[in-house]
């Protein structure tokens, strides 16, 4: 069975001695790489820091091994599994950036995206061409620039915004 927890590597990895000048690793867990060193961080399960909290413990354990690379992103989430990510911390170019998810309710219109707009208004306007209704202007050239804009959503079928 393979193990697909996010991690953020440690290039190279940290030795026991390094790990002991920090001593705090309390969100993370350390993992041990071949040779006892530590070669990775994953997500501390069971507790619940404040996401702000977890982003400068992060910082500060990036921050005080400056001969060593960071690379990865750690998902913590509240007690259970069950529940959503609560957000993700990404280490790039020696930061760490929290990322949290966007919240979508399933009843919520859901914007169209722009390349799908794109297809659309080529469609429309290649049909359009071919019936000889297009001349670049006019209500079809309207028609297209606003399907080509930002934003709409999806419709239902009886016309209803979704």
């Amino acid at each position: 069975m393979s193990d697909d927890t996010p991690t953020i590597s440690i290039t190279p990895p940290l030795t026991f001695a390094e790990m002991k000048s920090f001593g705090d690793f309390r969100t993370v867990y350390c993992v041990p790489a071949d040779n006892g060193s530590i070669g990775a961080l994953k997500p501390s399960t069971g507790m619940n820091y404040r996401p702000s909290f977890i982003q400068r413990h992060l910082q500060d354990i990036v921050d005080h091994f400056p001969a060593h690379e960071f690379a990865g992103y750690v998902e913590c989430r509240n007690m259970s599994d069950d529940n959503p990510p609560v957000a993700r911390y990404y280490v790039r170019d020696r930061r760490v950036e929290m990322v949290t998810p966007t919240l979508a309710w399933p009843d919520d219109p859901q914007p169209v995206s722009g390349a799908a707009r794109q297809q659309i208004a080529s469609e429309l306007e290649a049909h359009a061409e071919s019936i000889g209704w297009y001349e670049g202007g006019g209500v079809w050239a309207d028609a297209i620039d606003v399907i080509r804009q930002e934003p709409w959503t999806r419709r239902e079928a009886d016309g209803d915004d979704a």
